[in-house]
């Protein structure tokens, strides 16, 4: 298969985070925030409505790359100048999320979906810039 799969989540991008942890009685129990763990679940139901027939195991054994496009909000806070600038490429975000936070949370929502493992990628591109409408362009394809 050498066709592109390509997919968008609308909202705002999640990065996966450090564990969280808590007491649970005498137990210290770790977690992923909810919005962190919301954002995957939306990840993997944008992708089954996208390709609701898709089988993983057609990747079985491939090299896979895979390029996330996030699109951030422009803060209401910035001048016009700034808007202008951002909406025309000429400023990116350059704040947190870290890139590949973006990546791992998005990668690990796909896992068992649309690939069989992400181990299986070898090549990733994470882009980040801004738009009036915040969301993930994500494309997966195999590597010949």
């Amino acid at each position: 298969m050498s066709e592109t799969l390509k997919f968008t989540v609308l909202g705002t991008v999640q990065a996966k985070q450090s564990a969280k942890f808590r007491n649970v009685g005498k137990f210290i129990q770790s977690y992923q925030p909810s919005k962190v763990i919301n954002y995957a679940n939306w990840v993997k139901q944008c992708f089954v409505q996208e390709f609701p027939n898709h089988d993983p195991m057609i990747f079985e054994g491939k090299m896979l790359a895979i390029k996330t496009v996030a699109y951030f909000e422009i803060p209401q806070s910035k001048s016009k100048k700034y808007k202008e600038l951002a909406r025309a490429g000429k400023i990116r975000p350059t704040k947190k999320p870290d890139t590949d936070n973006i990546a791992k949370n998005i990668k690990d929502a796909l896992n068992k979906i649309a690939f069989p493992d992400d181990s299986q990628i070898v090549t990733e591109i994470i882009e980040k810039w801004y738009a009036d409408t915040p969301r993930a362009e994500i494309y997966i394809k195999e590597i010949l």
